[in-house]
């Protein structure tokens, strides 16, 4: 599953929260695939999640379950900048 986004005053360098929501409706973080932390996913502007991680807690999506993902990114201020959800 890829999550991209584009924020049209992101820094060459920026980094991002990418939120996946989960079956039980809370929005969750997935830092081992999708980090927007990371330089290499943060200058791609996407990441890509396995269909196995979002079928696992704290997911635990179902197969044909949309997937919905969010990004922010961090200004002077803190996490504030929000890319519209996705559904995926």
């Amino acid at each position: 599953m890829i999550i991209d986004w584009h924020f049209p005053t992101a820094l060459e360098f920026s980094t991002y929260r990418i939120e996946i929501k989960a079956k039980d409706g809370e929005w969750y973080k997935e830092l081992s695939e999708c980090n927007g932390g990371d330089a290499q996913i943060a200058a791609a502007n996407f990441c890509q999640v396995q269909v196995q991680t979002l079928l696992a807690p704290p997911f635990s999506l179902m197969y044909n379950d949309l997937v919905y993902a969010r990004v922010y990114i961090i200004d002077e201020e803190g996490w504030k900048s929000m890319s519209a959800v996705q559904s995926l």
